[in-house]
């Protein structure tokens, strides 16, 4: 089993232990809140919120499973740690949006919201011009970041010059964040293409391990699959002669 398998079997084991324990010590009441559905008195309560949240979690995932592409290529270490680095802000940042902890960042260092989501801004940008490889990729991956970009600084002007003035204030900030997730979701999904194909190529050019499935398994599994493809090799081979 891999490592990184192992690692999230522990988490989800301690996870759920914690769960039982919260249960165990407080009853019903104590692990309800944990549990509980997310529900009000309109059909679609918190839509925007959970569309949001999971755009943001979904394109966190591409990215981690972009670097994990890049993991068995010894040439590419900066490329998959710009890959995790993106996993890691994006993760961060879809569960800012379902549990705003920017909120209590903000009342415990005294900065306004705008000046902390400007600093997760900035270094966004630093990680990009550091270590994305800006002239390797296609111009069109860079546009969907731009985009996002663009469409979270209109959520953050919106937040500060807007506030509580009326209609439709409240649903530019909001949706121009939706609008801002989903392309970040989108250059995820255009990155994790561009690098799976990528490292197909590779893979043909080097007669390195062949099928798009080769940098999601073990060293151990890989061995044995190439164990078995090299007999059955030569059985074919034994009965053409």
């Amino acid at each position: 089993m891999p490592g990184s398998f192992r690692l999230a079997l522990i988490g989800f084991t301690l996870y759920s232990f914690m769960l039982l324990t919260f249960e165990m010590v407080g009853g019903r009441e104590g692990v309800r809140p944990f549990f509980t559905d997310i529900r009000g008195g309109t059909i679609g309560y918190a839509l925007n919120t959970t569309l949001t949240a999971s755009l943001l979690w979904g394109a966190a995932l591409l990215f981690l499973l972009t670097s994990r592409i890049l993991t068995t290529d010894d040439k590419s270490p900066g490329r998959s740690r710009f890959y995790l680095s993106q996993a890691v802000l994006f993760l961060y940042l879809g569960c800012d949006e379902r549990f705003l902890f920017h909120h209590s960042i903000s009342q415990t260092f005294g900065v306004a919201d705008w000046v902390f989501f400007g600093a997760l801004g900035a270094l966004e940008l630093l990680l990009v011009f550091r270590m994305g490889d800006l002239g390797e990729k296609p111009p069109g991956l860079w546009s969907l970041l731009i985009s996002a970009g663009a469409l979270f600084a209109i959520t953050v002007l919106a937040d500060q010059f807007l506030g509580k003035s009326g209609p439709p204030a409240y649903s530019i900030e909001d949706l121009a964040k939706t609008w801002s997730a989903f392309f970040l979701f989108l250059y995820g999904w255009e990155s994790f293409g561009y690098e799976w194909k990528r490292s197909i190529r590779s893979a043909r050019r080097s007669g390195g391990p062949k099928g798009a499935l080769r940098p999601f398994v073990s060293e151990e599994t890989a061995e044995s699959s190439n164990r078995v493809a090299s007999t059955a090799d030569r059985a074919k081979r034994s009965v053409r002669v």
